[in-house]
């Protein structure tokens, strides 16, 4: 398991996320959404108020070790 710094903002605990592929399984579960940056990963925390929340994304990576490298380096 990949070791994520807290979230700056918050304190709150952070997690990766994998983005969805657009295929057909994803379309069933959610028929009204589209996945931009599909397969790619983001990190942040659940805090909806937080700027350092997963769902106010500012950066994408390949793989998941880019992207908790590149939270833990924060400053």
């Amino acid at each position: 398991m990949i070791e994520l710094k807290k979230c700056p903002f918050c304190g709150g605990k952070a997690y990766t996320f994998h983005i969805p592929d657009n295929n057909e399984e994803e379309q069933k579960l959610h028929p009204k959404w589209r996945w931009n940056n599909a397969g790619m990963w983001v990190v942040g925390c659940h805090e909806d108020m937080c700027m350092g929340s997963i769902n106010n994304v500012t950066m994408i990576f390949v793989t998941e070790e880019q992207a908790a490298e590149a939270w833990n380096k924060r400053a």
